[in-house]
């Protein structure tokens, strides 16, 4: 019997251990899910591999820091034009987008090399598993962001609404911007774009569940 992806991933993120032991053909499946699914999919599984297979393996440390350095990229490039084209943009992405990215990318491959520098100073601590899996889920929210961004770069006028659910957390910032509509492109200049690791936010977009909505209440950021 083949499980639905969506069940598939439900049980990974229950019981991380199952990972290792999944099919190629079921991860092929995984990284071949439409749209930005198929991309967030594929560095998730990216990443869990190149952590995974060097806590567990002998190989150098270059190799495995090289293979994320290049999955980054590519799930960078990738979901940034992707999102761009979903903001209603049309490639190439504009000079102003394409150097926020080129940042983006720099800024993330001094975080991978000082996660491995990390990963080899705390070796004997270290689960396996449990590691791979938290950086796993911690990049690809990074690469979320990178969506939603490059999706309000290419949206430009389009008019958002601070909204959603409170969560754990509702911070200052949050309090004062729900209900708060704005253009794509007044989110993007003033910083204030939801989700996690954004530091403009007392809770940093972690312990709440707050979003961008358009006119319809179709959810414009992940």
């Amino acid at each position: 019997m083949t499980l639905p992806l969506q069940v598939v991933q439900a049980i990974i993120r229950r019981v991380p251990a199952v990972m290792p032991h999944l099919s190629h053909e079921t991860k092929s499946a995984l990284k071949a899910a439409p749209g930005y699914e198929g991309i967030r999919n594929t560095y998730w599984a990216e990443i869990y591999d190149a952590v995974w297979e060097y806590l567990t393996g002998s190989q150098a440390v270059t190799s495995f820091r090289n293979r994320m350095s290049r999955a980054m990229s590519d799930a960078f490039v990738s979901g940034a034009e992707l999102g761009y084209e979903d903001g209603g943009g049309t490639l190439p992405m504009d000079e102003d987008t394409l150097a926020w990215l080129a940042g983006e990318q720099t800024a993330e491959l001094g975080h991978i090399s000082d996660l491995f520098d990390r990963l080899r100073e705390e070796w004997d601590g270290i689960d396996p598993i449990t590691e791979a899996f938290a950086r796993a889920d911690g990049y690809a929210d990074h690469l979320d962001a990178i969506y939603s961004e490059a999706k309000l770069r290419g949206a430009g006028n389009k008019m958002l609404t601070f909204d959603g659910n409170d969560g754990k957390e509702s911070c200052p910032e949050c309090k004062k911007l729900k209900g708060e509509r704005h253009r794509a492109s007044w989110w993007v200049s003033h910083g204030l774009i939801p989700g996690p690791g954004n530091s403009n936010f007392t809770c940093n977009g972690y312990n709440c569940e707050h979003r961008l909505f358009d006119d319809d209440g179709n959810e414009w950021t992940e």
